[in-house]
C-alpha cells in the first residue's frame, strides 16, 4: 500500500530551509512560509524538476471569500517534447513561452471564490486540467499554472470567460508558492498559494 508523506507542511510559522537538489535554490536558502510574498524565479530554476505530487493550499485576499483558504492536491507531469511549444489559435507557436509540464488538480475552487472553464482533473496532455507555462524575461522566469481543461485546450487563445491562474514567485526542490487570480466577466478575486511536495512510500 502506498502512503503519501508531506515533505514540508504548509501554513506553519517561521521559514523553511529547502532541501538540496533541483529547484534552482542555493544551499541553505530559506524559503518563505505560506504567506503573500512577491518575487520572481531565477533563470536557473529547474521547472522540469517540479514534476510530482503536491498538497496545494489557496488563500483568498479579496472578494466575498477574503480570509478563507482551501487545501487540495496538485499533480504535475513532464510534457511530451512534441507538445512543449506554446501554440495559439492563429497557428504559429510562441517563441518566448513553453509548456514543460501539465497535470491535474483536485481542489474546491469555489471555497475561495475562484472559477475556471473546464475540468480540473483532466490528464489529457492536449487539454489538461493544469497547464504550466514558462516564459523567460530579463529578471527571471515567469511561471504560470493555468487551471481548466477548456482554457488549456491546445491551440486555443482565451479572450474572455472564466479563468484561474497561479503565478509561481518563489520555490525550491520541494515547495513553491506565489499569487493567484481568478474571475469571469467583471467579477474577480485573488490571493496567494503554496504547494508542498508529497512523497510516495511503500
Amino acid at each position: 500500500m502506498k502512503i503519501l508523506t508531506i515533505v514540508s507542511m504548509v501554513g506553519v510559522s517561521g521559514g523553511l530551509v529547502a532541501c538540496g537538489g533541483g529547484g534552482g535554490e542555493e544551499a541553505g536558502q530559506e524559503l518563505p512560509t505560506c504567506e503573500a510574498v512577491e518575487g520572481i524565479l531565477p533563470h536557473a530554476f529547474d521547472v522540469a524538476g517540479m514534476a510530482g505530487d503536491y498538497t496545494l493550499r489557496l488563500f483568498a485576499t479579496s472578494g466575498d471569500s477574503a480570509g478563507r483558504d482551501v487545501a487540495g492536491m496538485l499533480n504535475l507531469m513532464l510534457q511530451a517534447d512534441s507538445l512543449r511549444e506554446y501554440e495559439v489559435m492563429s497557428g504559429p507557436v510562441s517563441t518566448t513561452m513553453v509548456t514543460p509540464l501539465y497535470g491535474s488538480a483536485n481542489v474546491n475552487l469555489g471555497a475561495v471564490g475562484a472559477v475556471t472553464e473546464g475540468d480540473l482533473v483532466s490528464t489529457d496532455p492536449v487539454k489538461p486540467g493544469v497547464a504550466v507555462i514558462e516564459r523567460h524575461v530579463d529578471l527571471g522566469v515567469e511561471l504560470t499554472l493555468r487551471f481548466g481543461s477548456i482554457s488549456n485546450m491546445r491551440g486555443r487563445t482565451v479572450f474572455d470567460g472564466a479563468y484561474m491562474a497561479l503565478s509561481a514567485m518563489w520555490g525550491g526542490s520541494d515547495r513553491f508558492g506565489g499569487s493567484w487570480g481568478s474571475g469571469v466577466m467583471e467579477s474577480s478575486t485573488q490571493g496567494y498559494f503554496c504547494a508542498d511536495r508529497v512523497e510516495e512510500s511503500e
